[in-house]
């Protein structure tokens, strides 16, 4: 995998990819993630996105995607419908689209 960073291509070999999957897992079950536990999803198209997917799918979570450019209203109807207990955010405008669903 190769991704583009301040102009220079970053390469990621399969042993880098295993170890951030096996890692962003155990912290996941970590804070609390069981078996058929739902996780919401919503950044950019970059490595952590599918890190994220494939830890949670390594600990026994569904992962359900959101897109990046949904509002707020959008982002509250695929969490609830989707019973989401956790979400992945790629950066603070996301986590502000959560936050004001926090009720």
């Amino acid at each position: 995998m190769s991704m583009k960073r301040l102009g220079i291509w970053q390469q990621y070999t399969w042993r880098e990819y295993y170890e951030q999957v096996k890692y962003f897992s155990l912290g996941l079950i970590n804070i609390g993630l069981k078996s058929c536990d739902v996780v919401a999803i919503i950044g950019d198209n970059e490595p952590e996105w599918f890190w994220g997917e494939f830890a949670v799918q390594a600990a026994g979570g569904i992962a359900t995607g959101i897109f990046v450019d949904s509002i707020p209203t959008e982002v509250e109807h695929i969490a609830s419908h989707s019973e989401a207990r956790f979400a992945l955010v790629n950066d603070q405008e996301q986590t502000d689209k959560f936050l004001e669903l926090k009720h």
